[in-house]
């Protein structure tokens, strides 16, 4: 993808404690919103942003995914 953190528009963790989802969130310099959806609606990711998706569960368990917001072809 050949991405900077300083090029990440929009962060979504879910499934982790608060605590580690502001330590996050202030690592990467964005602003704290919840919810994917939520922030499409608001305007908040558009075509073309890079959006992060984080998980973290209890233990050693998490996932992480990174893709660029556009509308589909066709």
């Amino acid at each position: 993808m050949g991405a900077f953190l300083e090029d990440v528009t929009y962060l979504s963790g879910i499934q982790m404690k608060r605590s580690m989802h502001d330590a996050i969130v202030d690592a990467l310099g964005v602003d704290p919103t919840l919810g994917l959806d939520r922030a499409v609606r608001a305007g908040d990711v558009g075509e073309g942003d890079l959006v992060v998706l984080l998980a973290a569960g209890t233990g050693y368990t998490w996932a992480a995914t990174a893709l660029r917001w556009g509308t589909a072809a066709g």
